[in-house]
């Protein structure tokens, strides 16, 4: 399989809130890689709308995606936020709709469900409930 190059607009590279400046990775194998230099990405990357507004703001560490991974609307609201292990999710998954409201609340245990699932509509109601519990992660 051909590595992906990953061109998302401008990533910035930054630990513990140092600006290291724009990079361009490669993903190759699940692993995220400097495509200059072909070492694995540990940090916060971040990308941008054309706007110049924050896209993407994710947590590396040794090519993994591991820590907070967020997303954002254009509007700059938080559209996603999720905690990552070893590259899986792990922990309390959430989504946002535009107008800041949640849209749902998730768990995960080692990349599976597990848990409480709820899901609502845009003034707050509860929607829908589901529970899971020792799914095998796929």
């Amino acid at each position: 399989m051909k590595p992906l190059l990953f061109l998302l607009g401008v990533f910035l590279l930054s630990s513990c809130s140092q600006e290291i400046g724009e990079i361009r990775v490669l993903i190759k194998d699940g692993i995220t890689y400097h495509q200059e230099s072909n070492e694995p990405v540990t940090g916060i990357v971040e990308s941008f709308y054309p706007t110049g507004q924050l896209r993407t703001r994710t947590a590396y560490e040794n090519g993994k995606k591991e820590g907070l991974d967020e997303l954002f609307h254009q509007n700059g609201q938080l559209s996603l936020r999720v905690n990552r292990e070893n590259g899986l999710k792990e922990g309390l998954y959430e989504g946002f709709y535009r107008n800041g409201q949640l849209s749902y609340r998730w768990h995960f245990k080692v990349g599976a469900p597990d848990g409480v699932w709820e899901t609502f509509d845009e003034d707050g109601k509860l929607m829908k409930t589901q529970t899971f519990k020792d799914v095998v992660p796929q």
